[in-house]
């Protein structure tokens, strides 16, 4: 640092030392002025002379009665609200099978989606098995639907149920 930035150091550090004095001169100022209007409310009949304790520093007032102890009343966290995950259901490729056609037979209309599949088969299945094994499914010739329309992020897959079938 050359010669002028730290002399513009030093003057900053300067300035920076008075603004903190001025703070603290009317913190002090306050504290005064509260202690004076205490002593005016004490003097007019206000506040009785035990209902406050002053120390030599600072006013305060007493200490309220403990209150009894009881353990802490904990908020409820999300886990506990609404309780552990469930665990899902393991099936078997053959029982996992037999679920997704049981379901897509109970499917009205020709074309359905992955989610009418799961609404058949019930809410304990695992989403990513049922997908793949519906998509597994639909690429065998004979198994009675196949892939009506192609999915996107924002699009399902929709399925579409063999005339035969």
């Amino acid at each position: 640092m050359d010669p002028k930035g730290l002399e513009d150091y030093k003057r900053s550090l300067e300035a920076e030392l008075e603004r903190g004095i001025q703070i603290l001169r009317a913190a002090h100022k306050l504290q005064l002025n509260a202690i004076e209007t205490i002593q005016e409310t004490i003097q007019r009949g206000g506040l009785g002379l035990d209902a406050l304790s002053v120390t030599a520093n600072t006013p305060k007032a007493k200490a309220l009665p403990a209150a009894p102890l009881s353990p802490p009343v904990r908020e409820p966290t999300l886990q506990h609200k609404v309780g552990k995950p469930k665990r899902r259901v393991h099936r078997s490729y053959g029982r996992l099978r037999k679920a997704i056609e049981h379901s897509i037979e109970g499917v009205a209309g020709r074309r359905f989606t992955l989610d009418d599949v799961l609404k058949g088969i019930g809410k304990d299945a695992n989403r990513g098995s049922v997908r793949s094994t519906v998509n597994r499914l639909a690429s065998i010739p004979g198994s009675g639907f196949k892939i009506a329309q192609s999915g996107s992020p924002t699009e399902p897959t929709v399925y579409e149920k063999d005339v035969a079938g």
